[in-house]
């Protein structure tokens, strides 16, 4: 596996994706913060700084954990998935049904 779609929904469980993506043993991780919010990097409000906060969180703790080259952003997962293959996607759903 090298290339990962990491999908980070509104439950909370950042360590867990982090270690689902770090067992693919990935070359690039293409980190998503789910939320529909367009201007998320400059918008001013707290929810918004939130959301940067978290991403920053994603990408440094992926890239330690994973020795991957990262990249993120706030948005719809779908438009990434539809847009490029990846060789395997984790999120929230996957983490279930591996559960």
């Amino acid at each position: 596996m090298t290339d990962i779609l990491l999908i980070a929904g509104t439950e909370g469980r950042d360590a867990e994706l982090v270690a689902a993506a770090a067992a693919y043993s990935p070359r690039n991780v293409t980190i998503v913060v789910e939320a529909d919010d367009p201007q998320w990097s400059t918008n001013p409000s707290a929810d918004a700084e939130a959301r940067r906060d978290r991403l920053a969180t994603l990408l440094t703790q992926t890239a330690l954990a994973t020795g991957a080259g990262v990249a993120g952003f706030v948005g719809d997962p779908a438009r990434m998935q539809a847009a490029r293959g990846f060789d395997a996607i984790v999120g929230a759903r996957t983490l279930l049904t591996a559960a």
